[in-house]
């Protein structure tokens, strides 16, 4: 039986924490950092404040029956995010397998509380408990960048972006940094391409000449040789004429 004084307080921090969930759902993420009244690291060290007050005031058997039931509550969480992410995803392989150690340990707390005085049936469901929650964690960063990733590949297809294939690719596979990574990489080529088609415009207006080219465009003259090299090295430019000062 939880204390009463500790029993407030946990309503108490409850109710904070559905304020602070609250305002994450409507995306008000300035008045969570601005709240004067309580942050979330205030209510995590008040959390484990009443953590250790708990295991003093609780038997053993009782203290570790409700971290198992605060593990089924993020077990069935991340299950849930689990089937809807793609079953070929390595990364879905690696928290396969480190949900399973997960919840070796929590059997195993279960052995050890009736081996022994229960200091390592605690310290093993914390351990259990503390896993299940860094996994819950990365899960809800992964479904929050495959959400961004079909946000941004939504936006950039009905835009008639290039390499929409490309694009979609990544959104499938819900990473972002690889979508954006894709995306830099096409405007760095269309970058490449609008330079080249400048650079050989100007050369056409100026009937090759070099120097009269570089005086119209908004280039340096080293920036626009260089470019004359790439164009040549390619092909596009079928000869050179030099023309010396006399």
């Amino acid at each position: 039986m939880v204390p009463e004084e500790i029993a407030e307080e946990i309503s108490t921090i409850a109710r904070q924490y559905q304020i602070l969930s609250t305002l994450l759902d409507e995306e008000k993420y300035a008045q969570i950092i601005s709240n004067s009244r309580f942050t979330p690291s205030e209510i995590e060290q008040s959390l484990r404040e009443i953590d250790a007050r708990l295991q003093e005031a609780l038997p053993m058997a009782e203290y570790v029956d409700r971290y198992e039931s605060g593990m089924d509550t993020a077990l069935e969480r991340i299950h849930s995010v689990l089937q809807e992410l793609s079953s070929e995803s390595d990364r879905v392989t690696t928290y396969q397998n480190a949900l399973r150690t997960v919840k070796d340990l929590r059997t195993r707390s279960e052995e050890l509380l009736e081996d022994d005085d229960g200091s390592a049936a605690v310290a093993t469901i914390r351990e259990a408990f503390e896993g299940a929650l860094m996994i819950d964690t990365e899960l809800t960063r992964i479904e929050a960048d495959a959400e961004l990733a079909h946000a941004l590949g939504t936006f950039l297809t009905s835009h008639d972006f290039e390499a929409e294939e490309e694009i979609e690719e990544a959104v499938a596979n819900g990473d972002t940094d690889d979508l954006l990574a894709r995306i830099t990489s096409v405007i760095g080529a269309e970058v490449d391409s609008t330079i080249s088609t400048r650079v050989r415009r100007l050369l056409e207006e100026m009937d090759g000449s070099v120097a009269s080219a570089v005086e119209r465009s908004d280039m340096d003259q080293q920036a626009f040789l260089e470019e004359i090299s790439r164009l040549y090295a390619d092909g596009v430019i079928a000869d050179l004429t030099v023309e010396f000062k006399t």
